[in-house]
């Protein structure tokens, strides 16, 4: 039988002239993803600047015409947003530092101590990760009345603190420092919240990085508790401050657009800051060393 005889430069070439070929599709894959995610976002903020009679125009136009400012500052005015911001920054403030926190402790003490029964609490732990939000909604909600922290920021900030999914987190990155740099520690008379504090803690900055960007946009987002605890207007965030402005100003999508449009800036100046090291604390999270 008669096998073809190639040349060494022509399998070379033909191996860069697949490389090219799956990195041009690798390219456009990403390019697709990239607009199917930054879309949404592009299109509200061209809509904020857009006149009522552009929005509703069809077909729909991407660029304004003719720019205009009326839909920020009607946005403004109809709203106490000055007050939802601090609400929402104080709110959210506590809660990442608070289960930045706690949390970092829990993986600690499941990635370094050695205590009876550790595998199975960790299984617990994962094992609140398969039970949804509402489920204890109601519970949580009598025991609050009950108490009589209903309409404060207490029930917000308790409910959110210890999250299973950042325990397991922290742990799996702790589970990548040598565990001779904390038995050095110990041997030198360190208990174990020094070795945390002051060694664990200086090497774990992209995973706390990168946990604080999630707790924030996660809490800064949040709709349902705000909404089912905060009664007085003087407490509302900014996201019911979103569901106000459609129900009891009406559907004015300029406007509307233009509310999320700055209520959506500090998560994204605090992505912007902070990427470099979210990247890092998920690539790095559950690599030993």
């Amino acid at each position: 039988m008669f096998f073809p005889k190639f040349k060494k430069e022509e399998l070379i070439d033909s191996t860069k002239l697949k490389k090219a070929i799956l990195y041009l599709i690798w390219l456009i894959c990403c390019l697709a993803i990239t607009a199917f995610i930054i879309g949404p976002f592009l299109w509200m903020l061209l809509s904020s600047f857009k006149t009522p009679t552009e929005l509703l125009r069809f077909p729909p136009t991407w660029i304004p015409k003719g720019w205009t400012l009326e839909n920020f500052g009607y946005a403004w005015r109809v709203l106490n947003w000055p007050r939802m911001f601090l609400n929402t920054a104080f709110l959210v403030g506590t809660i990442t530092i608070l289960t930045l926190f706690f949390n970092s402790l829990a993986g600690f003490a499941f990635a370094k101590m050695h205590f009876p029964g550790r595998r199975t609490l960790f299984f617990l732990v994962i094992a609140a990760l398969l039970i949804p939000v509402q489920i204890p909604l109601i519970p949580r909600f009598l025991m609050m009345a009950k108490i009589g922290l209903v309409g404060t920021f207490v029930p917000l900030i308790l409910f959110a603190v210890c999250q299973a999914f950042h325990t397991f987190l922290f742990r799996q990155f702790f589970m990548g420092i040598p565990d001779e740099i904390i038995e050095s520690a110990k041997i030198d008379g360190a208990s174990y919240f020094r070795c945390y504090w002051s060694l664990v803690v200086p090497l774990s900055k992209p995973v706390f990085a990168a946990l604080a960007i999630i707790t924030f946009i996660w809490h800064w987002n949040a709709y349902l508790y705000p909404m089912i605890y905060l009664l007085d207007p003087k407490m509302h965030t900014v996201q019911i401050g979103l569901a106000l402005f459609q129900s009891e100003y009406g559907i004015k999508f300029g406007p509307l657009m233009a509310a999320a449009t700055f209520v959506a800036v500090p998560t994204t100046i605090v992505y912007l800051v902070l990427q470099r090291h979210f990247r890092y604390g998920i690539t790095l999270t559950g690599v030993k060393g």
